[in-house]
Order: C-alpha cells, then sequence, then structure tokens
C-alpha cells in the first residue's frame, strides 16, 4: 500500500477506454504503457499463453504507485484480461511478488471467497523486465472515493450501503474462515505476534523521517506496550482489506476480492481493524483521498465491526488495538511516502503535503484515544 492516490482502480472491475487510439504496432500500444516493458516479445507471449486471446494488444496502466501495477489488457477481439506487475525499477522482494500474489488467488479458486480467474503467469523477466501474470476481467464496481458512488446512494438511509457494509463483513469473515493447509497454504503461517511483526518491520520508518517522528515513536511505544499477550489462533489475513479492494455486483454483493500482495496470516482482528480504519466516517479529520464511504448511506463502523461479529462469531475483544495499530500502520507509510516525495524520489507524483500531514496527524491522535480506552479497561 502507498499514500492514496486519486483515480485508482482496483483490480480492476471498472470499464475503462484505452488512453489513445494509435495503432498497435508490434501487437500492442506503446502510448498506453510507456516505459512498462509491454513490446514484441509481450504479444507473442499473450498470444502463446493467454487462452482464447488474439493479437493485437492494448494494455492501459490503471493503477499505479509502489503497489504491483494493474494494466487492462485487452486483445484483437475486444476481449479483456487484467495484468499485474511490480513496480518499475523495484527489486525482487516478497512486497512486489506478483507470482506469490497470483499463487494466493490461484489457492482461492473455488473457495467461498471470490477472486478472479488466473489466466497465465510469466516469471521470466526478458518478457516485460519483471514477472508478471494475468488474470481474467472481473466486471462491477470499484468505490475508490465518494466520486465512484453511484448518485441513486449518496447520502440515502436506504439499504445499499449497509448491504455493502454486511458483504464486506461476511467476505472477511469467509476470509478468516479458511483452512490453511485444505487451500495449500499453510506455508504462509510465521511464529510468534502478528502484532509484533508489524511494529518491527515499520519501526524504522520512525528513524528514517523527520515529520510525524515523535508522535509515531509514541504511539508506537504504546502499541508496544499493549500488545496482546496472546493473539487467536492465526488464519489467512488479506492485508489490505477495504472497499477499494473488492468488485461490487448491482445487487452490493462481492464479485472479486482484490490485491492479495500483502497477504498474510495471523490475527484476524488485524483485518478487521484495517478495514475499520478505512471506513471513514463524518467526524474524521480530512483524507488525502475520501473514502468512498464519506458519500453518505454507509453505517457506521461500529455496525461494520458489529456485521463481521454476526458472519464470523468471533469476538472484538482488542479491537480497538488494532484499528489504533492500523491507523499507526497507515501514518507510517504516508509518512515515508511524503519523505520520499520531498527528496524528489516519487516521480510522477502530485502530493498534497498539507493534507497528508492533517492525516497522519488525526490518525495518530486516534490511535492514542482507541490505546487510552484499552488501557483503562
Amino acid at each position: 500500500m502507498t499514500a492514496q492516490q486519486p483515480g485508482r482502480l482496483a483490480g480492476t472491475g471498472a470499464q475503462t477506454q484505452a488512453s489513445t487510439d494509435a495503432g498497435a504496432r508490434a501487437g500492442t500500444d506503446p502510448q498506453a504503457v510507456t516505459g512498462a516493458g509491454f513490446g514484441p516479445d509481450f504479444a507473442a507471449w499473450a498470444a502463446d499463453n493467454v487462452p482464447g486471446s488474439e493479437p493485437p494488444y492494448r494494455l492501459t496502466q490503471v493503477s499505479g504507485g509502489r503497489s504491483n501495477l494493474t494494466y487492462l489488457l485487452t486483445d484483437g477481439t475486444s476481449r479483456q484480461h487484467v495484468l499485474r506487475r511490480p513496480p518499475l525499477g523495484t527489486g525482487p522482494g516478497s512486497a512486489h511478488d506478483v507470482l506469490r500474489e497470483a499463487s494466493i488467488i490461484q489457492a482461492l479458486a473455488g473457495s467461498v471467497v471470490p477472486v478472479p480467474a488466473i489466466a497465465a503467469r510469466c516469471n521470466d523477466p526478458a518478457v516485460i523486465g519483471a514477472p508478471f501474470f494475468v488474470m481474467e476481467f472481473v466486471p462491477g464496481l470499484v468505490l475508490t472515493d465518494p466520486d465512484s458512488v453511484p448518485p441513486a446512494g449518496r447520502g440515502a438511509l436506504a439499504t445499499p450501503g449497509l448491504e455493502i457494509a454486511r458483504a464486506m463483513a461476511e467476505a472477511l469473515a469467509a476470509i478468516h474462515d479458511l483452512d490453511l493447509a485444505e487451500r495449500g497454504l499453510e506455508g504462509m503461517r510465521r511464529p510468534g505476534s502478528y502484532a509484533r511483526r508489524q511494529l518491527r518491520r515499520l519501526a524504522p520508518v520512525i528513524e528514517q523521517v523527520q515529520t510525524g517522528q515523535e508522535l509515531l515513536r509514541r504511539v508506537g511505544e504504546e502499541l508496544g506496550r499493549q500488545s496482546p499477550v496472546q493473539e487467536s489462533a492465526a488464519t489467512l489475513l488479506h492485508g489490505d482489506f477495504k472497499l477499494a479492494n473488492v468488485i461490487l455486483r448491482p445487487d452490493c454483493q462481492i464479485a472479486a476480492v482484490l490485491d492479495w500482495e500483502l497477504a498474510s496470516s495471523g490475527e484476524p482482528l488485524a483485518d478487521l481493524g484495517w478495514l475499520v480504519a478505512s471506513w471513514a466516517e463524518p467526524g474524521d479529520g480530512p483524507w488525502l483521498v475520501p473514502p468512498a464511504t464519506l458519500a453518505g448511506g454507509f453505517p457506521a463502523r461500529a455496525e461494520l465491526a458489529d456485521a463481521y461479529a454476526t458472519a464470523s462469531s468471533r469476538p472484538l475483544a482488542g479491537l480497538p488495538y488494532f484499528v489504533a495499530l492500523s491507523f499507526w500502520r497507515w501514518s507510517c507509510i504516508n509518512v515515508r511516502t511524503r519523505a520520499r516525495y520531498l527528496e524528489g524520489r516519487s516521480p510522477g507524483l502530485d502530493l498534497d503535503v498539507t493534507r497528508l500531514d492533517s492525516q497522519v496527524q488525526w490518525q495518530l491522535e486516534r490511535a492514542l484515544e482507541l490505546l487510552s480506552q484499552e488501557g483503562d479497561g
């Protein structure tokens, strides 16, 4: 995950149009994917490996940043797929291991968790300069911000927002109910506390940046002091489960869960904490990119958590801690993104630093409030 950027299509479920109608010489549209390594080698690979596809191919980038990149792949018959590859210029590493992501999605095929079907994968970096995979295009709606919410549901107190919240809660409960061994994912288990792993992994951010450092350190130290002595039995964790990472059907049910690159195993309340933290509601401070739930008509965070408790039959004791951990984790990522931007290491990123700082501030303050409640309890 990165600092949120406008215009992101997760997955993708939204219909998009190629950025140019220029001829597709060499089997691809180079103007749509400048610098991404798509050319004759990719066209030949796709024709041989993507079932039923025919050249020429057009690729249009629909999400970017420092997460795995997503492209809409349209072939000569107008059939569509989705391609995922690592960020440009990055080396190997589990956070951007797209073949690992493909393996997780493939392992979930046929389960109660809806995922796109994997069409093909390629571990030969000679084709486009990095490993990548191709999956089916799943039609539907991706709610990334308030403007992405259909006008009919905006500001209404009717059922769509509530139905979406229930669908999200049920999908997350279904993820946590999966048997890792049965799905061939036993190797994802990690010893020890998930919370402490997150604290250790993100602690270097505090030392590497200046803005927000003291408050980041204070919240991190409090999270360390209050980290659960014993967590629940480890389950599959999505790692970035939020409204922008699912495709919705017209009936408000989930057609596909996307973006599994941060998947791991651990305390299920960590996933719920992240979903709750991302579920914006009136009274929050400024968001760099306001989440879709601010369009109105969506239930409050507490109702979302209750819907998960109903769907999963899991107790919610300790959830405030994991919401606080999520706010802190989000702030670490945003502060790191801010530092890279100001150092000139984020070409093409137009970042509202003032708004980012405001989001970091209120989320860290909210984390302290939650931890204070936990400590008093």
